[in-house]
């Protein structure tokens, strides 16, 4: 029977205890809940100033959208009326400001947001269940 000296046993349990370590994060990172969408990057392109163009948001219960080449949404939170779809955005002239107007008429003010963003998925309502 070989007899290792204790250096190496020490040296072999800190390579084991911080590549556990590293793993465990790289498994568990990014979303703890499954009902939290993270978006890093808007898809949509440049966009005309002042006209009125048809948009999908994001979640069909958040004032949201991927417009003009960003993520557009409200300052704070605002209660989405429905039905909010079909909708249509204008952005304003700087390209800092838009408003969001759903199919049940709501006018909502839109601000570009900072990436990412973060949404929780909408609730079940209560036909769906």
């Amino acid at each position: 029977m070989r007899v290792l000296n204790g250096k190496f046993v020490v040296v072999g349990l800190l390579v084991l205890g911080i590549g556990g370590t590293v793993l465990l994060n790289l498994a568990t990172k990014g979303n703890p809940r499954g009902d939290l969408r993270v978006l890093k990057h808007p898809s949509s392109g440049a966009t005309r100033v002042g006209m009125a163009t048809p948009v999908k948001l994001i979640e069909p219960c958040a004032a949201v959208v991927d417009f003009d080449a960003r993520f557009w949404g409200p300052k704070g939170h605002v209660a989405l009326r429905q039905p909010a779809t079909p909708a249509t955005i204008t952005v304003a002239p700087g390209h800092e400001r838009a408003v969001l107007r759903t199919a049940s008429g709501q006018m909502i003010r839109l601000v570009p947001q900072d990436e990412p963003i973060y949404l929780e998925a909408c609730p079940s309502s209560p036909a769906a269940s």
